[in-house]
């Protein structure tokens, strides 16, 4: 696993404390992006819908759940890493 800028820059950026309040749900951090190869690795994964990204890279996606918060991650296969496409992060109990 590796991070990539713009699978980094476009989670942060659009899954950030400045959105993600909008859709209730809890905003993902650079710590959270700093966890991101514990969680894909305790991750149930699955291929991507669609399974294939714009630039031909396969997609994977899944989730775990971690003290009471159910993070989602998708990531795009390169040729020799996996890296973040972009994830967001909800609470067990919705409200």
């Amino acid at each position: 696993l590796a991070l990539e800028h713009d699978g980094v820059r476009h989670t942060l950026k659009e899954h950030g404390p400045a959105r993600e309040v909008l859709r209730g749900q809890i905003p993902v951090t650079a710590a959270d992006m700093g966890r991101f190869m514990e969680l894909f690795n305790r991750a149930e994964l699955r291929l991507g819908n669609p399974p294939v990204a714009r630039d031909g890279s396969k997609v994977l996606e899944g989730e775990v759940t971690v003290e009471g918060v159910v993070y989602y991650l998708v990531a795009r296969v390169r040729r020799k890493h996996i890296v973040p496409f972009t994830m967001y992060k909800r609470s067990v109990v919705r409200q």
